[in-house]
């Protein structure tokens, strides 16, 4: 049957009540006026009764206070139903909390597992009875999966070391019931006995902390039944091992030892002759031998170094067999004690004496294998792409190497030869870096060709270091360095002549406006200028021609220089023709002087037509070497046309100016050109004034 809920319990009360009051339904009046009434009116306006009626419902209502406070207290466990449980928990591993951590967490979840076990099955609130154990039983049943989900990492670490445990005491009583017939069997025992003995002081290190976690883990958790056997019986298992280890001891030392002993003696005397053959094959047979090649030698060290890595784990194994035996054991007759020693020292001896040779040659060839690698890497890169200063860091490094080897190895040959080898390097680097100048051009390397006797292709892709290594550059140092520094000179007349090339190249004419004409007269100022900057530049390429490094430059300079002349000549000559044009168009601009001069005049125009379309054609170009050199008609030979034009028109005014010095005599002590100057300007006062005083 289920409980009833509070609003079942109110709703009951107040059933009840009402079925109380109905009783008086069949009770009537016996007398008066109402005699046959029902009381049930009667009594339920009665104010006692409707108060009772009021309290009884209001009873539950005021329960629900101390109702909702014992529901409030379950609220607590809200997330354990509520929240994600694995993804809470992926969560809170993902951070790598630690075992502590995780152990806190445990029993913080076993305490709310057992507050929640606490719970009585009842709570009386008044009149009524909450029952507890559906909830309570939902929330244990949660809060025992929360603990478990937490607690089970703790097993799992506890279950690891339980079985690395377990695994490193089986593999221990595995070994030590194998049967031992080898020396290498041998020193395996022992040494797996010596390592037993030191368990003794460490076991205790290794299954305290797993019986403690398992004894912690009390957490009402169902562990497996193998589990916890196993772990009761680590200790009395462990003593079983430590006298397995025992009788393995004495089975050695009682019933096996003599045969060891032999077997040890013929083995390291076996060994003691192959180390010495071993010697001999490498003084015969090395890479110390004279002669040999360093590539040969590299490949004969890394032979025998391999080989001599065998004979190290054999001699250790024997080393590893005496102490195992003679000291293990025990109990040693003396001259086995002295035999033990005498090995030992040989064995050293050898050994040390073949390490260090080995040693020593692997330094020199250890550098020498570098230093080839180096080599063969930058022989075979291109030109173009070739890091000289990088390279040349590196071979210092080989050489700093080299110098700091043992003094012993100073004797070899083959070191000889790769401190020559690098040297040759150190020394070839400062003329490659001369090489590698931008002012060294192909004409160049063709100079280095015919000085070294030498010849290799000069394009980018084929053109390699080797070419340059090979060419014998130390041998004509001498020679080589003159074609470098002629090239770094060359260099400098080519900066020189590509400045002013790129001066002349963009350098243009600068016009004004002549009177309401247009820009058809040249800038006079900035004419004589450009003069001055022509004769500049003309005494730099001559000085330049007086080079003896200008050979590979002197067509292209004697060109310019040609050109600039022109220039020059075609220039002053234009000024020369704007000057007489100037005065000449002044003078026939005069409307008086063209009536007096009609032949003059329309010669003058003629001129003047010509000399018009000129200037607008140069203005329309502007640039300097365009507008004074080259073309079809060069343009001194038009200007020396128009020249002697303007000359004609110029002496066929000689009668006009006599008339005027007759007609005022102190124009006779003015040139012909001033004359012209000052009839050109007749009301210009200032420009006259000069004149006449």
């Amino acid at each position: 049957m289920p409980l009833p809920t509070s609003d079942h319990v109110k709703k009951s009360l107040t059933v009840i009540a009402e079925s109380i009051l109905k009783t008086t339904d069949k009770v009537t009046w016996w007398g008066g006026e109402r005699v046959g009434e029902s009381f049930l009116f009667d009594i339920e306006q009665e104010v006692a009764v409707n108060s009772t009626l009021k309290q009884l419902k209001r009873v539950v209502t005021d329960l629900q206070q101390t109702v909702d406070q014992h529901l409030f207290h379950f609220r607590f466990y809200d997330f354990l139903w509520r929240d994600d449980m694995y993804g809470t928990y992926y969560d809170f591993i993902s951070n790598d909390p630690g075992t502590m951590t995780i152990k806190r967490e445990v029993e913080r979840l076993l305490h709310i597992e057992n507050k929640i076990k606490d719970v009585p099955d009842i709570l009386p609130v008044g009149p009524i009875c909450l029952e507890t154990r559906p909830i309570r039983d939902a929330l244990y049943g949660f809060a025992v999966q929360w603990k478990s989900q937490y607690a089970q990492v703790l097993h799992e670490e506890a279950k690891r070391k339980l079985d690395n445990a377990l695994l490193y005491r089986a593999n221990v009583q595995s070994r030590l019931q194998a049967d031992v017939t080898t020396l290498d069997q041998l020193n395996s025992t022992l040494t797996l006995l010596e390592e037993v003995r030191d368990m003794e002081n460490k076991i205790d290190g290794i299954y305290l902390p797993i019986e403690t976690i398992y004894d912690n883990l009390s957490y009402k958790l169902r562990l497996p039944r193998t589990e916890v056997h196993e772990v009761e019986a680590l200790r009395d298992s462990w003593q079983m091992v430590l006298d397995l280890a025992e009788e393995c001891r004495v089975r050695l030392l009682r019933e096996k030892r003599g045969a060891f002993e032999q077997e040890l003696d013929k083995q390291v005397k076996l060994f003691v002759v192959e180390v010495i053959q071993f010697r001999n094959s490498f003084d015969s047979q090395g890479p110390a031998v004279p002669g040999v090649q360093p590539a040969e030698a590299v490949a004969r060290l890394h032979e025998f170094q391999e080989i001599f890595k065998l004979y190290i784990q054999r001699g250790k194994l024997w080393i590893l067999c005496f102490k195992a035996v003679w000291n293990y054991l025990q109990a040693v007759p003396r001259t086995g004690q002295n035999r033990r020693d005498n090995f030992w020292l040989l064995i050293s001896l050898v050994f040390l004496k073949h390490f260090l040779e080995l040693d020593l040659l692997g330094l020199l060839y250890g550098l020498f294998q570098k230093f080839i690698a180096f080599d063969g890497q930058f022989r075979d890169r291109l030109w173009a792409d070739a890091d000289l200063s990088k390279s040349n860091s590196e071979v210092e490094t080989y050489w700093e190497e080299c110098q700091n080897l043992p003094s012993k190895l100073k004797d070899w040959d083959a070191f000889n030869e790769m401190k020559n080898s690098i040297k040759f390097y150190l020394d070839v680097f400062p003329i490659l870096h001369k090489l590698a100048s931008k002012e060294i051009r192909n004409r160049h390397w063709l100079q280095v060709m015919s000085v070294t006797g030498s010849s290799f292709q000069l394009e980018a892709n084929v053109f390699k270091l080797c070419h340059i290594l090979d060419a014998g550059l130390i041998e004509h140092q001498v020679e080589i360095e003159e074609i470098c520094h002629c090239a770094s000179k060359e260099l400098e007349l080519e900066v020189k002549l590509r400045i002013t090339e790129e001066e002349w190249t963009e350098q243009v004419l600068m016009f004004v406006n002549y009177k309401n004409r247009g820009p058809i007269f040249l800038e006079k100022d900035y004419s004589e200028h450009l003069l001055e900057q022509l004769e500049n530049a003309q005494a730099i390429l001559a000085n330049m021609l007086t080079s003896k490094y200008v050979g590979p430059l002197r067509e292209e300079a004697a060109g310019w220089a040609e050109k600039l002349r022109g220039v020059s000549e075609v220039l002053e000559q234009w000024l020369e023709v704007q000057d007489l044009w100037q005065y000449l168009e002044a003078v026939f601009s005069i409307p008086r002087t063209a009536k007096e001069l009609p032949q003059e005049a329309k010669r003058f125009s003629r001129l003047d037509r010509s000399w018009t379309k000129i200037m607008k054609r140069a203005y329309d170009t502007r640039n300097v070497l365009q507008c004074t050199y080259g073309g079809e008609i060069p343009k001194g030979v038009v200007l020396r046309h128009i020249y002697d034009e303007l000359e004609i028109c110029f002496k066929s005014l000689m009668g006009y100016l006599d008339k005027k010095r007759q007609a005022f005599p102190r124009f006779y002590f003015l040139s012909d050109p001033v004359l012209l100057a000052v009839l050109s300007r007749p009301l210009d006062l200032e420009s006259v004034r000069p004149h006449l005083r």
